[in-house]
This record gives C-alpha cells, sequence and structure tokens, in this order.
C-alpha cells in the first residue's frame, strides 16, 4: 500500500509537468528508476521499499537554482 501511494504521487509530479520540455523536446521531469531497497518501520511491522526516482530539471529563473521534487 505505501509503495502504491509512492507511485501516485511521483506519476502525478510528473504528469503535471508534462508540458515543460526543453529545446530538444524532452520533458524536464521524467522517472528515473528507483532509489536502494530500504526497510521503512511501520505499525505492521518492518516493510522493505524501493522509492521511484524522479529526474528533474526545470530551474528557477531568478536564483538558477534547482527547483526539484518537493521533499
Amino acid at each position: 500500500m505505501l509503495a502504491a501511494a509512492l507511485q501516485a504521487e511521483v506519476a502525478a509530479h510528473i504528469d503535471q509537468f508534462a508540458d515543460q520540455v526543453d529545446e530538444a523536446g524532452r520533458r524536464l521531469v521524467a522517472r528515473n528508476g528507483y532509489h536502494v531497497e530500504r526497510e521503512v518501520v511501520s505499525s505492521a511491522g518492518a516493510v522493505s521499499i524501493r522509492a521511484p526516482r524522479v529526474n528533474d530539471k526545470r530551474t528557477d529563473s531568478e536564483t538558477m537554482s534547482a527547483s526539484g521534487f518537493p521533499r
């Protein structure tokens, strides 16, 4: 259930910025595999999870710093 929630959150974030592309027509926000598997402790016990990765190449036009996926 936790993995499904992470997948849904990442999919919604990527869909939100689907119209933003670079000069070559590639998306600025895209999926990029998974992080290393780790255990998360919940009230139901330890659960192994692989969090999806997001490659976010957008930048803030004023500061020229990465805007990125919210943490």
